[in-house]
């Protein structure tokens, strides 16, 4: 997929920690729910379906960062080839 060195992909997928009841957290009054609606959603589409970090480890030649975002619910992925 990377055909050129200045060529990124992005993943974002829920980690391990995007769970209902941790976006209920974030919501504390009825602005933050119409905030955190599309993120509540996902978490009852994914929970407990995150994406395995591990396959990275397999590839050669590539760069992989990662970063957390929302309280570590959501995970990007920066795959670049080296």
């Amino acid at each position: 997929m990377l055909k050129d060195k200045d060529s990124v992909l992005i993943i974002i997928e829920p980690s391990k920690d995007l769970k209902v009841k941790n976006v209920k957290k974030l919501i504390n009054n009825f602005k933050t729910f119409w905030f955190y609606k599309g993120l509540l959603l996902w978490a009852k589409a994914r929970e407990g379906k995150h994406l395995n970090n591990g396959i990275f480890k397999e590839f050669k030649n590539i760069n992989v960062e990662q970063k957390y975002y929302l309280n570590n619910m959501v995970c990007t992925t920066y795959i670049k080839k080296i």
